[in-house]
């Protein structure tokens, strides 16, 4: 009898494992992209970590930079607030170190962008396109341009099955003490250039300029089938079954992009040894009224001409 029950209880443990093992969770991951739809507001925390090994010199010496920068980033549907925390090393490239603040606001006819770059505010005013107030355009109406937090939703709306189907359930992860389902998958580029069209249908200027480049598009796919373009790794709280945390690896893709157009007949030799983007969420739909600073609003505003996109992506 004993061994009967000792068998039977081996058995059921091993259902439960397995059954365990085999649960993908892959409608958890599916309901928290199609959530995002309801977001009115969020903050999150992001991350480019990037550390450069270079060899060279007629000694072959080697030197390590770490060229990693870190921000904020909090908005509802009519303000934004950015911070970047952005190295010194980086200031050759972007000629701003340090702490780099940037407010935006949308009116009934503009959005409206403070910047401030460590020791001066500046403001950029532009009108926005009659294309993004859609039909009716009477400026005494509440202008709906596609916002930052739009934007989020439609590009995590646009997630395909087939990426829900290829992302691997990998283990149940504490993000900021939060516990999460976390998901891997490995981006192709046939579903990273499906994304995009399917994301440029909400727009027709982004679908007739993607049609217009869709020759290019093909020829990259061709150049670029041996390179993979990415890792993923996605958290879903487990709570409210929203996304917590995105990680997006490219340290591999860079270095075989590097040589595979590096024509070069240099002995000097790069290589990126860490190379990702993270971007974690938190205070979805908590984020109230975003207070712009009394310094930024009484900045000298200037102004541009309405275009397509301000630059900032707040407008299509």
């Amino acid at each position: 009898m004993k061994k009967i029950i000792s068998t039977a209880l081996i058995a059921l443990f091993s259902v439960v494992l397995l059954t365990g093992c085999t649960n993908s969770h892959k409608d958890e991951l599916k309901q928290a992209f199609g959530n995002t739809a309801s977001w009115k507001s969020f903050k999150s925390s992001y991350n480019i970590n990037a550390v450069l090994d270079a060899t060279g010199g007629a000694t072959q010496s080697s030197l390590s930079q770490d060229m990693s920068f870190s921000g904020v980033l909090e908005v509802n549907d009519k303000k934004g607030h950015v911070e970047l925390n952005i190295p010194a090393v980086l200031s050759v490239y972007t000629s701003v170190s340090g702490n780099m603040v940037m407010y935006y606001e949308y009116t009934t006819t503009d959005v409206i962008v403070y910047m401030y770059d460590g020791t001066t505010w500046t403001a950029y005013k532009q009108a926005i396109p009659a294309t993004a107030l859609g039909e009716n355009s009477d400026t005494t109406a509440t202008a709906t341009p596609t916002s930052l937090i739009s934007s989020y939703s439609t590009v995590f709306n646009q997630i395909s099955s087939d990426f829900i189907q290829k992302t691997n359930y990998v283990a149940d992860e504490k993000v900021d003490d939060v516990d999460c389902y976390k998901y891997e998958i490995t981006l192709e580029w046939d579903m990273l250039i499906d994304m995009m069209k399917k994301a440029a249908e909400a727009n027709p200027e982004a679908s007739q300029e993607l049609a217009a480049n869709s020759a290019s598009l093909s020829l990259i796919k061709t150049q670029l089938a041996s390179i993979t373009p990415a890792k993923m790794t996605i958290w879903v709280d487990k709570t409210n079954i929203q996304l917590k945390k995105i990680k997006l690896d490219v340290v591999d893709t860079i270095n075989k992009l590097a040589k595979q157009y590096d024509t070069s007949s240099s002995s000097s030799s790069y290589n990126f040894t860490k190379m990702n983007f993270e971007i974690t969420f938190s205070d979805i739909n908590k984020v109230d009224d975003i207070i712009i600073p009394d310094a930024a609003k009484k900045a000298k505003i200037i102004e541009s001409s309405p275009t397509s996109t301000d630059g900032f992506g707040f407008l299509n």
